[in-house]
């Protein structure tokens, strides 16, 4: 990294208070550049660089006999706790309020790189599309969906006028379009949004591609439609001929049902998750209440649970569409790292969140914590997989930051300024010297099998440190395992429980390390 064209300000004698241990506590300079705000230990090798696109907010919240005490909250959860001389403590907080995030685009190098351009014709020939399905540039100018991609794949069957009427049919133009092929069985995914409101809640056009859809698959005669709206939700509309697909009226279609709870529940969910997490009660018992009163874990499950149903049907030959709502999305996108192991490599992993997140839209910001969430459900897999990916549990922060970028990425679409495959790359590219000596799991051999998912409810020691830890939340160097986030040093985050002794057995026993 260049500091030379940087503006850096720098503030001494800087306390990093922890509020679970005392004796950890570090005395240090804050220096504050255009990106980063970084703390570095005056006595001891610790430093932690946190990225000022993650800081969320950063206020005054009380005085000491040392100064005023600023508590900074971060997007990724992290939060700590600085104190700073009182005279200083204004001058501090305008600084982080005036540090530019869009002049300097996060992970963006100096030097000019040679970007993938066609990430997304290149993906679908990985998994050997074939002539069968060909690609539409009807979308072009995002004139019939402004959420979808400009390239759409559909079976070569299908008109025009079939393609425009259906995407009239459902809600934002979202009509079903193909986001995975599976090669062995011939199978799809496809994903789509629910039917508008409508006097007879049909059309014609709609059930005529998902029949192209089916006839697509050459190894089966009948398709699944994913439902993960609640069921009550599904009847009401059922019985006012609304929003609901009438089955009767599509050739061997058949709906499967899961309740997959909306965004504002697992927002909730998260928070009692963060409360626990912070909770200075040294009750374990107490603590175990509040985890099992926020049911994270079983959003986590119910998830996993339809990913796998995903799964095992497009693995017996059975295409799937999925109604895509903004909190299941995660769904087939976990269904593809079960069904493909590209996709459990690094830069495999990297494709699919630019090719079922970024390509459509997603909305990180507004529908948060559901990307968190996927998050989450990954870091189990990781930890409880039987097949190890190639990535180690650190490449989760990487892609939870490339988030924030997505904000971006539509607005260049449309000026042509800039694709968001090209965001992401360039990312991940600035991460390279991290993926090769740290994210890298040294022990990972390529499986040629398809991984069943145990949708078991995880143990909470693998829960530990997910996200709410220092090494997650901002880049840290030398000697990490001292060195403690004030939200994350609980039973749930500490770095004894997750980076200690017994643990590094334990994961080097099962060949994550």
């Amino acid at each position: 990294m260049q500091f030379n064209s940087f503006e850096i300000v720098k503030f001494p004698r800087v306390y990093m208070i922890d509020r679970f241990r005392s004796d950890s506590n570090l005395i240090g300079c804050i220096h504050i550049t255009s990106r980063h705000v970084i703390f570095k230990a005056d006595h001891v090798r610790k430093e932690l660089w946190l990225m000022n696109k993650l800081i969320a907010s950063a206020e005054k919240v009380g005085s000491t006999s040392y100064g005023s005490k600023i508590l900074i909250r971060c997007k990724n959860y992290l939060s700590i706790i600085l104190i700073v001389k009182e005279n200083e403590a204004v001058d501090f907080l305008q600084k982080i309020a005036n540090v530019s995030t869009k002049t300097f685009r996060t992970f963006i190098e100096n030097k000019k790189m040679e970007i993938q351009k066609d990430i997304w014709e290149g993906e679908f020939r990985r998994q050997k599309l074939p002539a069968k399905w060909e690609k539409s540039w009807l979308n072009e100018q995002y004139e019939y969906c402004e959420t979808y991609p400009r390239e759409l794949w559909f079976p070569a069957s299908v008109s025009k006028a079939t393609i425009i009427g259906s995407s009239k049919f459902r809600t934002g133009g979202r009509l079903p379009v193909l986001t995975y092929y599976h090669h062995k069985s011939d199978a799809t995914i496809s994903r789509c949004s629910q039917p508008l409101s409508g006097f007879s809640g049909r059309c014609i056009e709609d059930e005529e591609l998902i029949k192209h859809i089916l006839d697509a698959n050459s190894n089966n005669t009948q398709i699944y439609l994913i439902d993960t709206r609640p069921v009550m939700n599904t009847i009401i509309n059922m019985m006012q001929g609304i929003g609901y697909e009438d089955i009767k009226n599509y050739a061997n279609l058949k709906r499967h049902s899961f309740e997959i709870e909306g965004y504002s529940v697992i927002r909730d969910s998260l928070g009692e998750l963060l409360e626990a997490c912070n909770y200075t009660n040294n009750s374990h018992t107490c603590y175990l209440t509040m985890i099992e009163k926020c049911r994270w874990l079983k959003h986590l499950r119910a998830i996993v649970e339809c990913s796998k149903f995903i799964a095992e049907s497009v693995s017996s030959q059975i295409s799937c569409v999925v109604l895509s709502t903004d909190e299941n999305i995660q769904l087939f996108s976990i269904a593809q790292m079960i069904l493909d192991p590209h996709y459990r490599t690094i830069k495999g992993f990297q494709i699919l969140i630019e090719k079922d997140w970024l390509g459509f839209s997603h909305q990180f910001e507004d529908i948060a914590p559901v990307f968190t969430q996927f998050l989450d459900n990954i870091y189990s897999k990781m930890t409880l997989g039987r097949k190890p990916p190639q990535q180690r549990i650190p490449f989760v922060t990487p892609m939870e930051r490339v988030s924030k970028l997505k904000a971006e990425a539509k607005e260049h679409w449309k000026r042509k300024c800039i694709d968001c495959g090209e965001i992401l790359d360039t990312a991940l590219r600035f991460q390279e010297h991290m993926v090769v000596h740290e994210l890298v799991n040294v022990c990972y051999v390529m499986a040629c099998e398809e991984v069943v998912t145990n949708c078991e409810i995880p143990k909470l020691e693998n829960q530990s440190g997910s996200r709410n830890d220092i090494k997650n939340g901002a880049q840290t160097s030398d000697d990490k395992s001292e060195l403690s986030s004030p939200a994350s040093n609980h039973q749930a985050g500490n770095y004894s429980n997750t980076y200690g002794e017994p643990e590094t057995k334990r994961r080097k026993a099962h060949g994550q390390f």
